[in-house]
């Protein structure tokens, strides 16, 4: 399918997305199925790689495609999309990495071009304060993440597999501070409501591209680490697990509340991304073979429906200069054929049916109602508020009076495309979810 995009819209500036259909067609071609997985050749590849080098290999395709139909890419297209080629190899290797350090030195280093991306091509002056909110909390976090991983160097416990057999490093006080540590700065790429202040200014200030790579892709780092850690400490991690859920569902549960009150559409969705990650954590924590299940479909379901929502609304934006989503009404008399992605991106945002959240949501649903019935009420006053601000959007951005003038610029077939390509993968995986 990566190919149609070159067949279609081929010139020179495509011969990015050309490239970008070898890379992906050759990383499939190199995973082979086994008993216990997926395995890359050289490298981690268990399926949650595979999953997540599928998403952003995806992903990339999509927006090195869009990197020459945006005047906010026109700026330097060489520049940027020479941003984009780094962050995707910085990405690919972090998720394939079996090393712990190799995996920290990757994803440290992809915060360097979504830096430059936010700042060469973001959208006010306040990006540079988004800019110092996203380096602040995330290399703070990662600090004391190092320390965790120079502790397990001296165990001579170097790759992420390695720590199954280790039932502890040096008894039970410094292992529930390493959990500590490593707990804290995953949520902060969470993020967790609480530590989350930098992901809305990042989110607001960034260009369409970064909040796409941001929403799809980077946020999984949290979820990642997580899982990857757990096997280090499954000993204790089994009996804290009801505290890190009870912080887990609040902050989703608060996050869907704050959602609700922005005016902001694009700090709405961001405010979004932090309760399905919430939940998506849960999932994780919980880490009962159906919770993992649902929590892969939640990841997936998530990074293409968040960054679809990104794409939906800097489609608004650059046609009224204005997120505030009161003076977006009106939208659906100028552009009748972008009212039915709308539909289509937020009920897979709150979970309908049929589309593939709903089944994630469910699954975990089920393993947490399991070890406490209490949570069911959290689940679905969390549902329902999710629900709520997603009509809330469709109901008043695409209906009503117009009260500004819209620049003339019509949809064209990239912008189609563009969300073709979000929508199929989605589609494909809810009539084919053994894949997962």
């Amino acid at each position: 399918m990566f190919l149609v995009l070159s067949c279609v819209f081929w010139n020179f500036q495509k011969l990015y997305v050309f490239m970008m259909s070898v890379v992906t067609l050759a990383g499939i071609l190199i995973v082979k199925s086994s008993a216990l997985g997926f395995c890359f050749y050289g490298g981690l590849g268990d399926k949650l790689s595979f999953l997540l080098v599928f998403l952003t290999l995806w992903l990339f395709t999509v927006l090195y495609f869009m990197s020459s139909k945006y005047e906010i890419a026109m700026k330097n297209v060489s520049l940027y999309s020479a941003m984009l080629t780094v962050l995707l190899l910085c990405l690919v290797a972090s998720f394939l990495a079996k090393s712990l350090l190799v995996f920290y030195i990757f994803f440290e280093f992809s915060l360097i071009p979504l830096l430059g991306l936010i700042v060469g091509w973001g959208y006010q002056w306040e990006r540079i304060q988004a800019s110092f909110y996203l380096i602040l909390y995330t290399v703070v976090g990662s600090l004391p993440l190092l320390f965790v991983i120079m502790t397990m160097m001296k165990s001579k416990t170097l790759e992420w597999f390695s720590g199954m057999l280790m039932s502890s490093f040096s008894g039970e006080g410094l292992n529930l501070l390493l959990l500590f540590i490593v707990m804290v700065s995953m949520m902060i790429k969470l993020p967790l409501f609480g530590v989350h202040l930098w992901l809305p200014k990042a989110h607001v200030e960034a260009p369409v591209s970064g909040s796409m790579v941001l929403a799809a892709v980077m946020l999984k780092f949290g979820v990642y680490g997580v899982y990857r850690f757990f096997f280090f400490f499954t000993s204790i991690l089994i009996f804290q697990s009801s505290i890190l859920v009870s912080f887990l569902v609040l902050g989703a549960l608060l996050a869907s509340v704050v959602a609700s009150r922005q005016s902001d559409i694009k700090s709405l969705v961001a405010y979004s991304s932090i309760s399905h990650m919430g939940i998506l954590m849960s999932g994780v924590v919980f880490s009962g073979v159906s919770a993992l299940k649902g929590s892969f479909i939640i990841l997936l379901s998530h990074g293409f429906c968040s960054s679809a929502l990104f794409f939906l609304v800097n489609f608004f934006f650059e046609r009224s200069f204005s997120r505030q989503v009161v003076n977006l009404s009106g939208e659906m008399s100028m552009f009748y054929g972008v009212g039915f992605w709308w539909f289509l991106f937020l009920a897979s945002n709150f979970s309908a049916p049929p589309f593939l959240s709903l089944m994630g949501e469910l699954l975990v649903f089920f393993q947490g109602t399991m070890i406490d019935l209490s949570l069911m009420v959290i689940f679905m006053v969390i549902s329902l508020m999710v629900a709520y601000f997603c009509i809330f959007i469709y109901s008043s951005v695409l209906h009503g009076k117009s009260f500004f003038h819209w620049s003339q610029v019509t949809p064209n077939d990239s912008l189609f495309l563009v969300l073709v390509f979000h929508i199929v993968p989605s589609v494909f995986l809810v009539l084919k979810p053994e894949l997962i």
